[in-house]
Parts: C-alpha cells; sequence; structure tokens
C-alpha cells in the first residue's frame, strides 16, 4: 500500500491492501509486527486517501506497542510521524508542543539520535510560531541554534532525512514571517533530499509550503523570474490537486488558497477573494485553526 501510492498514484488501492494490512494483525494481539503495521498504515498510507484524523489515535497506538515491546525503530518513527499529522491537521500548538517534548525525552533517553534531531526541529517549528525563540519566523532561542544545527545535519548524510524535514520546516516558518526570499532559501536546499521523504507528509507540506512561497515572490518579480516562478508553482499547484481528487478533506483547502493566491498574482481580484472564502470554509469543516 505505501508504495503503490506514491510510485503509481494508486491511493485508493493502496488504502484497500494498507487496510488489508491491518484487519491480519488485528487477528492476533501477539503479532510482532503490529506496531510496525499500525504505524505504516496510519501514517504512510491512510492520509492519502482519508482524513488526516483517522491517523492519530492509531499513531498513539503504534507508538505504544512499539515502546512496551522494546521497538525502539517504530516507538520512534510513530512518535515524529505523530507529531507532523498533528501539524498538519491543525492541532493546538500547545497541545502539539506538550506531545512532541514527551517523544523528545523518550527518544533522548533511548538513543534514536535520528528522530531527535527530526522532533527538535519540529518542536522548534512550534516553538516560534508561539512566539517563544527569539524573533517570529526563526528557530534561535537560548538552547537551539540554526547555524549549528544546519552545520552538524550537513556533516553526516545519515541524517538526510531529518536535515529535508528541518529545510521545509524552516521555509515555513520563514512564510508565516513573510520572509520569502529565505523561506525561498530554505526550499532549495530541501529539495536535493526529497528522496528521502517519499510517502511521508512531509512531502505534502513542502508542495504546499512552496506553492504559496513562490507565489509570493511572484510580486513585484522580473518577467524571467516571473515565469519560471509560475512553471514551479503549476508543478506543485498539480501534485496537490492530484491529492485532492482523492482524499479532498485533507488537500482541498489547500488547493484552493493556492490558487486563490495564484488569481491573485494575475490581477483576478475578485476570483481571488471567493478562492480565500472557498479555502476558509473548507479549513472551518475541517476544524483545522491553523489552516
Amino acid at each position: 500500500g505505501m508504495v503503490i501510492s506514491h510510485c503509481f498514484g494508486a491511493y485508493a488501492l493502496a488504502y484497500e491492501l494498507g487496510r488489508a494490512g491491518y484487519e491480519l494483525v488485528e487477528r492476533d494481539e501477539r503479532n510482532r509486527y503490529r506496531g510496525r503495521v499500525y504505524m505504516t498504515f496510519a501514517y504512510h498510507v491512510s492520509p492519502w486517501a482519508r482524513p488526516l484524523a483517522n491517523s492519530l489515535d492509531l499513531l498513539r497506538e503504534a507508538y505504544r506497542i512499539s515502546r512496551d515491546r522494546g521497538d525502539v525503530t517504530y516507538a520512534g518513527f510513530s512518535s515524529c510521524t505523530l507529531v507532523t499529522t498533528l501539524l498538519s491537521q491543525g492541532t493546538h500548538l500547545g497541545d502539539v508542543q506538550q506531545e512532541a517534548r514527551e517523544r523528545l525525552r523518550y527518544v533522548t533517553q533511548a538513543g534514536f539520535g535520528l528522530v531527535g534531531d527530526i522532533l527538535t526541529a519540529q518542536l522548534q517549528l512550534v516553538a516560534t510560531l508561539r512566539g517563544q525563540t527569539r524573533e517570529v519566523g526563526t528557530f534561535d532561542d537560548a538552547q537551539f541554534s540554526e547555524h549549528g544545527h544546519e552545520a552538524r545535519l550537513a556533516a553526516n548524510r545519515n541524517l538526510d532525512i531529518a536535515s529535508c524535514w528541518y529545510w521545509v520546516r524552516k521555509a515555513h516558518a520563514r512564510f508565516l514571517a513573510s520572509r520569502f526570499e529565505e523561506a525561498e532559501q530554505a526550499l532549495q536546499q530541501a529539495e536535493p533530499l526529497l528522496w528521502t521523504s517519499t510517502g511521508h507528509f512531509e512531502m505534502a507540506q513542502y508542495h504546499f509550503g512552496a506553492a504559496l512561497t513562490r507565489t509570493a515572490l511572484c510580486h513585484g518579480a522580473a518577467e524571467p523570474r516571473r515565469a519560471a516562478l509560475l512553471a514551479q508553482v503549476d508543478g506543485h499547484l498539480a501534485q496537490l490537486r492530484t491529492w485532492a481528487l482523492h482524499c479532498p478533506q485533507t488537500f482541498a483547502s489547500r488547493v484552493a488558497l493556492v490558487e486563490a493566491e495564484l488569481a491573485g498574482v494575475h490581477g483576478r481580484v475578485l476570483e481571488a477573494m471567493q478562492g480565500y472564502e472557498v479555502a476558509l470554509a473548507r479549513a472551518h469543516a475541517l476544524q483545522a485553526p491553523q489552516h
């Protein structure tokens, strides 16, 4: 299910296969693959066909099972993927922060440095969105240095997935602070590392954030750059539309927002305003306050 969804675009079939795997391990609570199947189904398969909220309880159960059975790898993976899902779902940031801190304590004690780096970047995004870093839009605070963290990630290719997710999150933070050129620079750092994240929801966050950042950069850009940016936005939007066909509950509001931004770039003000209303209504229907 995880493979055919993202390699072949067969998201509905992938969900049915993933569901079959889930039901197989449900037959025996002693099955040693239960935690792994729960996490893979809840994170890599279900979100592309069903609402993100459907995955939360199963990811928490995957963590509990894996932790209790000493499977540190999947207890760690279910931790960072849960935080990604909470952020993407629009869960209240205070709740995300509390749960992420608990999971970071676990992986730190277990010595799982890769997931620790991922969770740390996720927590810094939450912190800056809550106004708890030195400046809104940056991750720097008394305990964390962007420069130092980036240098350490770059020095170890075994941390490429943590590096990819870090740059996606940094682009997100910079965009929300209207520092669009810096967001673009972060996206360019993430792009050579996207191969690490096929099937991860960070890929959706990348395309969504890149579409919004590059649309924002079109305003006032010289024609050659504007044309290049719009071509990139078209690619991001095409991917978001594909996902929206299979899971409108998660992606339709994102598509509507990007389309509204594009209408604004082309001077279609009324269309842009209507698009914002559509995006707002769809996000409200999902009870996703951050959207």
